[in-house]
């Protein structure tokens, strides 16, 4: 239903008082109804003894063929007029019993409708309470004795199809399109101010009596929402290709609506179906899709008494598509009266790719034959389709459950057409993610031969693998001899292998065509509800970028949906924070896996129309993006971008800001992540009141941990001995970080303070063998303790004296800012806003030159000397840090920076 509401509304019609031979006249059109009458009438006569004024009940028969006349004419007890028609429909059936009708107000109700005892006092006091112009709308709840299947309840509360009471506001007033014929009632002399009441040329049942409501609301009815005036509605439908056949119906009416009325197009959309149909026609070509199959389906699922939450919400997805096919289908019968063949065509062509998620998760639960039907016309129109087979029957199912609802995976034992092939050893099988990375590269478009999956952090030089083994999807075109390696980072591995054969940089056999790709349809599970995010890091290294990012994603993934999209070639010595990231986002996609530098556009324009992400947030620059502002921003033209890429004022990404990038001064949004860089975006003609400064975070519950152990635990922990005084670096050994200005000045410290003090380096990076060189070729080997990763970093920077660092250029560093809410103080070139944490908190220095190893030792050298009054800094001071750099800030503060970007977007029509 349309959340609108519609004020249509003319002069209130008003007329004077007079008397009447009675007060309501209770109108129940009703057609072949004998059993269900029977309980109907004991239903009224407890309305009867409840019932305090003067009234009739009239059931006006619609030509019934069984004995619903004869039924109504055995009752004697009850005031009951039985009027007899022929068959016309239900419009002519309540016109001819409102034409006799003696009540000073009418209420119009179903026969299948079980009114509660005082339903005729509710309505009649309320209508007497308001303008002679107002109708009271009754709520109706579904029967005692009914219990409602997932059908029923999508009609009345989710798609509400039929009816939308569950959404209108209690005692207020609703607008013309819930003037519903099932519980409504009205003053009679307004009724009649109609010449025409319940328009008969409705020939079938549908929009006469929102018709009625829109005529009325022009001479200002409006409808009161009297939720007290209840009724149980004593109709169960089981039958879901029946209901599809009342859509059709109703869009068969909306066109004799829309005839009668040329200016309710706005609410039934008529015009605008006939004229996309036609449109869709100009590219007709024929599917082997049956619509019935896909009916089928649902038809199972219903009668097979399967329930739960999630699979009903899959079930309901289907069902609003369907339905909302099935009306377009009533608007175009007579204009385009389609065949089967065109309505397959306009359902694969338009509707599918909607719900073939939401069937494939179904079908895992209650699978069905007309499923496999479904997903095999499917597969012939995307093309994309990846057979994941298995002999065991066991394990088939168990596959079955960890892939469902992914379009394009056929979960099968054999292989029964054309496409790719993955057969998982028992208990090795990749994940849900990896999957859909894996469908992503099949629907690129890219035809290969066999898709070698590397597991986990590696080269291109080798294999990951597992259990001894190579895990291979075959194409079963056996013709095309090229390869891909692809690489998941995310999957275990317990060994290596060799390649097959030399490979390019994105992991291609040497010599396959580089060419344009021409992707196929594909589509992923989306949770619709919430906004989407495409997270665009570089890479998804274990740095303090990827980690802060991590840190906002946890805090924020129940607000949005997250999407981590990387392009830069992810080398081993950088780390992996692909499982975190895994656990925390619905999608994680490597491009530079998925395609060549020049199809890598192409690839991002898929997941953009896979995902249609309301915020894109560049956290991290690379190279390719550098050189494709302009057509980021023509991508993502209906997406707010928000650019945070700038981590110096000097180097890197801050080039395009001083040379005022087209494309980058076009996105939505800049962050700045110290106050230098938030001057600079502003000197360079950013306005300020789009740039946001924003913090890196702090992991809390890390730092909880943390601080839950003693010293002597955490070396114990760590492998280190707790008689030494150590000092820590703790970052990625990148010429950034100038860890071997570490190793230099260390040596330089032992030279002047003997074996008193240790240094550990916690890093990986390019630079770890040439540090690992310098150590040994100084002789540093006992003295500085190397760690490639450390879980909990918080740990590692608690035991130290201090955390040390020589950065050449830093935004705020995390692990600096980790160390100090813990109340380890600080050492560090004068990078970002590092001064001024240290100047607030009085818990570091900075060294007084950058790149000078002498000037680094003298500064040392001042800061032993003042240890004790910047130590007790930095334990007075942690907890001031850590409220200030918390989660729940920080994460705030992107919140209303993603909101902040929406409204420009929106402001500036982009």
């Amino acid at each position: 239903m349309l959340s609108r509401i519609f004020d249509i509304s003319g002069s209130e019609y008003s007329r004077e008082n007079r008397e009447y031979e009675l007060d309501v006249s209770v109108i129940i059109p009703t057609y072949n109804r004998s059993v269900l009458l029977l309980p109907l009438i004991e239903c009224l006569r407890e309305v009867h003894k409840a019932t305090e004024y003067r009234y009739e009940i009239i059931f006006s028969d619609d030509g019934s063929s069984d004995d619903t006349v004869a039924v109504l004419k055995n009752v004697i007890d009850l005031p009951l007029v039985v009027l007899q028609n022929e068959h016309g429909g239900a419009a002519k059936a309540r016109n001819n019993a409102i034409s006799v009708a003696r009540g000073e107000k009418l209420l119009i109700i179903g026969d299948d409708i079980f009114p509660n005892p005082q339903i005729i006092n509710q309505h009649y006091r309320k209508l007497k309470e308001l303008p002679v112009c107002k109708a009271v709308l009754g709520n109706i709840i579904w029967h005692k004795d009914i219990t409602p299947n997932v059908l029923m309840k999508h009609i009345t509360e989710i798609g509400q199809e039929q009816f939308s009471f569950s959404s209108l506001k209690e005692h207020g007033y609703v607008d013309f399109r819930h003037f519903y014929t099932c519980n409504i009632s009205i003053d009679r002399d307004f009724l009649l101010s109609e010449d025409i009441i319940f328009d008969e040329r409705f020939y079938k049942y549908n929009f006469e009596d929102i018709e009625l409501g829109y005529r009325l609301a022009k001479k200002g009815m409006q409808i009161y929402f009297y939720p007290e005036a209840c009724g149980e509605h004593h109709h169960s439908y089981r039958d879901v290709r029946k209901f599809c056949t009342r859509q059709e119906v109703a869009g068969e009416m909306a066109l004799v609506f829309k005839k009668l009325h040329n200016e309710v197009e706005y609410l039934v959309c008529t015009d605008s179906i006939v004229h996309k149909w036609k449109k869709y026609l100009n590219h007709f070509r024929p599917t082997n899709l049956n619509i019935e199959d896909i009916i089928a389906v649902c038809q199972h699922v219903e009668d097979s008494g399967v329930k739960g939450n999630e699979l009903e919400e899959h079930l309901s997805v289907i069902y609003r598509t369907l339905f909302r096919f099935f009306y377009e289908k009533g608007v175009v019968s007579k204009e385009i009266n389609p065949d089967d063949k065109v309505l397959s065509f306009i359902f694969a062509e338009r509707y599918l790719n909607d719900i073939i998620s939401a069937l494939a998760f179904i079908n895992s639960f209650a699978p069905s034959a007309a499923f496999d039907s479904v997903v095999g016309a499917y597969a012939e129109i995307v093309g994309v389709r990846l057979y994941i087979s298995s002999k065991d029957d066991i394990y088939l199912n168990e596959l079955r459950k960890v892939y469902s609802g992914l379009p394009g995976v056929l979960v099968f034992g054999d292989v029964c057409g054309t496409g790719y092939v993955y057969s998982p050893r028992i208990g090795f099988e990749i994940s849900r993610l990896s999957i859909m990375q894996l469908l992503v590269f099949i629907g690129s478009g890219a035809s290969v031969g066999r898709i070698i999956l590397s597991r986990g952090l590696g080269s291109f030089k080798e294999t990951g693998t597992i259990g001894g083994e190579v895990d291979i999807v075959y194409n079963t075109d056996d013709t095309i001899k090229s390869f891909k390696v692809l690489r998941l980072f995310s999957e275990q591995r317990d060994g290596t292998s060799a390649n097959y054969a030399t490979v390019d940089e994105h992991g291609f056999s040497v010599g396959i065509n580089k060419k344009k790709l021409l992707p196929l349809p594909l589509s992923f599970p989306v949770k619709r509800e919430k906004p989407t995010v495409f997270v665009i890091p570089s890479i998804l290294a274990v740095g303090g970028v990827e980690r802060n990012t991590a840190e906002i994603v946890s805090t924020l993934k129940d607000r949005y949906n997250f999407i981590a999209i990387t392009f830069e070639n992810h080398r081993p010595e950088q780390g992996s924070l692909h499982r975190v990231f895994e656990q925390l986002c619905d999608g994680v996609f490597d491009i530079w896996e998925l395609a060549q530098r020049e199809n890598f556009i192409t690839v991002l324009k898929m997941l953009k129309d896979i995902y249609k992400p309301q915020i894109v947030w560049i956290c991290n620059g690379c190279p390719w993006l550098a050189e494709n502002t302009v057509t980021l921003r023509q991508l993502f033209s209906d997406s707010a971008v928000v650019d945070q890429q700038v981590y110096d004022t000097e180097a890197g990404w801050v080039q395009l800001y001083k040379r005022r990038d087209k494309g980058l001064f076009s996105f939505d949004r800049y962050i700045a992540i110290n106050s230098k860089i938030r001057e600079t975006f502003i000197s360079c003609g950013i306005k300020e009141e789009d740039v946001d400064l924003i913090y890196s975070v702090l992991a809390m519950e890390k730092r909880s941990s943390a601080l839950e152990l003693s010293r002597e635990e955490k070396c114990n922990k760590l492998g280190l001995d707790p008689a030494y005084k150590y000092f820590v670096f703790i970052g990625r050994l990148t010429a950034q970080k100038a860890p071997l200005d570490i190793v230099l000045l260390s040596a330089k410290i032992k030279e002047k303070f003997g074996d008193d003090y240790r240094f550990i380096m916690a890093g990986n990076g390019e630079l770890n063998a040439a540090v690992d060189e310098l150590i040994n070729e100084q002789e540093l080997s006992d003295y500085i303790i190397r760690f490639e990763f450390v879980q909990n970093t918080f740990e590692l920077s608690s035991i130290a004296e201090a955390i040390v660092f020589t950065s050449l250029y830093e935004g705020l560093s995390i692990a600096l800012l980790e160390a100090l809410s813990v109340g380890t103080p600080g050492i560090s070139t004068n990078v970002g806003d590092t001064m001024l944490v240290f100047e607030k908190y009085k818990n570091g220095v900075c060294f007084e030159k950058t790149g000078e190893i002498d000037s680094y030792l003298d500064s040392f050298t001042k800061f032993i000397a003042n240890y004790a009054y910047i130590k007790k800094n930095a334990e007075m001071n942690k907890h001031r840090i850590a409220e200030d750099f918390c989660t729940e800030k920080i994460s705030l503060q992107y919140v209303q920076c993603f909101n902040k970007a929406l409204i420009h977007l929106r402001n500036t029509g982009k």
